[in-house]
């Protein structure tokens, strides 16, 4: 096809050259269709009008060209060519004038002054605001050309080129976009970006790191994002001799990641759970099974799992068991927020580029934390918001199903709430249970925190009173969560973290109320239900784990989940559900 769409990394990004110069993009490709295809690049947008690079070519030549573009109308004379007129009619004849140097001999016959024939390369730029979905009479008349030109023969056989790029995916109208096949320029990965940041030490040859901070670090913290922005940080460096850090890294990146998905993805601060040390009985399984996918996903392994559904009860360390896999990994860690937007259409388009740059930022691990509340977990024939909820769906089982992603990408979410998700989401996802911690793993849990929070004094988890206030925490069904802020609040108010202090805030904290219990426990029982790996569940291969009682509650006499009764205790505990 001899007309495309281009979009992607911005054209305006900068990369280096086969003379290892740093450049724009859109320079780059100015000089490979010149060199390779004898084309000429004209470029176009509301903002400059029509433009040509004249330092590219020798006097006569850029004459040459003005007069064929003059010739064709598309400017000079009464032209606008520094965007001073209806920009409607400016792009009709642009492209009217396209179609003519295409079709017409005398164009064609055109060489350059050594010889070869002079062809065009026209690059549409901003394309969405040029050509959105039509509206008004020259909107409507610059689409039909625009179809017209893209099954174009003439065009195709004319040795031309006619490029609408964007820098915003999925707006520029329907009509045209659906028959133009579509280049995304990727974004520069790790080893781009270590060329490149060899070709910025030359360019900046006073710019340093902090220390402790290295070439292969940067790249890594950089990699799939635009070069314009590490640009920046090295020419700030140069220029006020202040070091580059790895916080100015990532809060670039922050920024790029967000900019570049319009805000569907966030960059995870995965650093909060580098010193988090996740102890207990129920915690053991989920933590192998996910080290195991974390060495996958580090191997490119295509038989790691690409969706996993961490589920039940709240506060029980699934979000630092999903964040664990990105360290382990060595991988960035992206949250998914949800693409919902006010406008009709535009939370499809925002939805599909969500999953299309999460997958081209692997490797990587995506994040949904409460899935159930952040995503439409089924569909629906109701249409109530103009089918926005179907989108996202619609988008998010695709992704799910992506096998391109295997080896190379893991999305991990959460849930308190298993009964909300339906049916094609869950077969999608391979479930692993994360129970409420049973009675013995209290003292290692409270021992855990302590050491998080006062780093400086390690608390003996055999003493008695550290084991007398891990049941007290579990008698007033007080999970992790609950019992970090009652530790942090004793060492608050008493200056210190000893296990008298941790005895006194296991006594004044406020026991979980009974109903809030009940959901947990339900958490769990939904959990086990929709796991479908035995492997997967805390007590398989521990002829030791300290049964708690609702869960011996639903357990045969071989120790095997009973249906019936599981079904049975979740039916009492149903009306009771307010997670």
């Amino acid at each position: 096809m001899a007309v495309t769409l281009l979009t992607g990394r911005p054209i305006y990004d900068l990369d280096s050259n086969h003379n290892m110069e740093i450049t724009p993009v859109v320079r780059e490709i100015s000089d490979y269709a010149y060199q390779t295809y004898n084309m000429t690049m004209v470029r176009y947008s509301l903002a400059y009008g029509i433009k040509i690079n004249e330092k590219a070519h020798s006097a006569d030549d850029v004459k040459k060209i003005k007069d064929i573009l003059s010739q064709a109308n598309i400017m000079g004379g009464n032209k606008c060519n520094s965007g001073k007129c209806e920009a409607g009619q400016e792009l009709i004849d642009i492209l009217k004038g396209f179609l003519l140097l295409s079709s017409n001999k005398k164009y064609l016959d055109m060489k350059w002054d050594d010889g070869r024939p002079l062809r065009f390369l026209f690059m549409l730029e901003f394309s969405s605001d040029i050509l959105p979905e039509s509206t008004s009479i020259n909107q409507l008349i610059a689409s039909e050309l625009s179809y017209i030109a893209a099954h174009s023969t003439e065009i195709r056989d004319s040795g031309n080129y006619l490029v609408f790029n964007d820098v915003v995916e999925g707006r520029v109208d329907p009509k045209v976009s659906n028959v133009l096949p579509n280049i995304s320029i990727r974004y520069p990965d790790y080893e781009d970006k270590l060329e490149f940041i060899q070709i910025l030490h030359n360019r900046y040859p006073h710019a340093k790191y902090e220390n402790g901070l290295n070439d292969k670090q940067v790249a890594n913290l950089s990699s799939n994002t635009p070069n314009r922005g590490l640009e920046g940080l090295f020419l700030g460096c140069e220029r006020t001799g202040n070091a580059i850090t790895s916080a100015q890294l990532i809060e670039q990146k922050v920024k790029d990641v967000s900019a570049i998905s319009e805000g569907t993805l966030t960059l995870l601060d995965i650093g909060r759970v580098q010193n988090v040390e996740l102890v207990g009985t129920t915690v053991e399984v989920p933590k192998t099974f996910l080290t195991k996918c974390a060495l996958g996903l580090r191997e490119k392994n295509k038989l790691t799992p690409m969706n996993i559904l961490l589920l039940g009860a709240p506060s029980t360390g699934k979000t630092d068991l999903a964040l664990m896999i990105a360290i382990l990994a060595n991988v960035p860690a992206y949250g998914l927020n949800s693409p919902k937007a006010g406008i009709v259409g535009e939370t499809e388009r925002r939805a599909k580029l969500q999953m299309k740059i999460f997958k081209n930022m692997s490797p990587n691990l995506g994040f949904i934390d409460e899935i159930s509340e952040a995503f439409p977990m089924e569909r629906s024939d109701n249409n109530l918001d103009s089918g926005a909820s179907a989108a996202v769906t619609a988008a998010l089982l695709e992704s799910l199903s992506d096998k391109s992603r295997e080896g190379n990408s893991i999305l991990v979410a959460t849930s308190n709430c298993g009964w909300r998700i339906g049916g094609a989401m869950l077969s999608r996802f391979d479930v692993l249970p994360v129970l409420m911690p049973v009675i013995t793993d209290f003292p290692m849990i409270i021992g855990s925190i302590a050491k998080n929070i006062n780093p400086e004094r390690l608390i003996d988890i055999s003493d008695e009173r550290i084991k007398v206030a891990g049941e007290v925490f579990y008698n007033k069904n007080l999970m992790p969560r609950q019992i970090r802020s009652a530790l942090k609040l004793a060492m608050s108010l008493r200056k210190s973290l000893m296990p008298e202090d941790i005895l006194w805030a296991a006594k004044d904290a406020s026991p979980l109320d009974h109903i809030s219990r009940l959901s947990s426990i339900y958490s769990d029982y939904y959990a086990l239900q929709l796991c479908k790996s035995n492997s997967l569940l805390p007590w398989v291969g521990n002829p030791n784990f300290p049964f708690p009682e609702y869960i011996k509650s639903i357990l045969d006499s071989n120790g095997d989940i009973d249906a019936e009764k599981l079904n049975s205790e979740m039916n009492k505990l149903k009306p009771y559900v307010n997670i």
